[in-house]
């Protein structure tokens, strides 16, 4: 074979190998050591964030994966400003704080669930969101000062 035919091949196989993987799910939702240790690795389908200031907004028709998107301090009991809208799937927004994984929002299916947030401790969190097939997200969430 030569070394253009084998190039080639390399190179389809490897366009091949990525699709597959841009494709699947997120398989760790429920666990907390995939949404700790998760480097930031989302897939993001037809998708408008923006940053501004002390406020993150994301719309995307498609989400799968951890996002880390900014570490705050927290206040004890805090009050969280956030919008959140998903119409399918798994959706859930997150604190991190040593090895520890708090929920503060989640829908499933469509659903939103309820969460008790006054138990919050004071300190500096991870903030993340993590989604499983989630569609139809419209998130807007507004960065606690302490």
């Amino acid at each position: 074979m030569t070394a253009l035919k084998r190039f080639l091949m390399l190179a389809a196989i490897a366009v091949v190998c990525i699709s597959l993987t841009a494709c699947g799910s997120f398989n760790g939702y429920d666990e907390d050591s995939a949404i700790i240790n998760a480097r930031t690795s989302s897939m993001i389908g037809g998708s408008e964030i923006t940053v501004h200031n002390s406020k993150y907004t994301l719309t995307a028709a498609k989400f799968n994966g951890v996002k880390k998107l900014k570490k705050v301090r927290v206040c004890e009991n805090p009050d969280f400003d956030f919008s959140l809208n998903v119409e399918g799937g798994k959706f859930k927004i997150v604190l991190v704080k040593d090895g520890v994984v708090i929920t503060i929002a989640e829908f499933v299916d469509g659903v939103e669930q309820e969460f008790d947030r006054s138990e919050i401790a004071a300190g500096r969190y991870s903030v993340r969101i993590v989604g499983e097939d989630a569609t139809g997200v419209t998130l807007e969430f507004n960065y606690p000062t302490p």
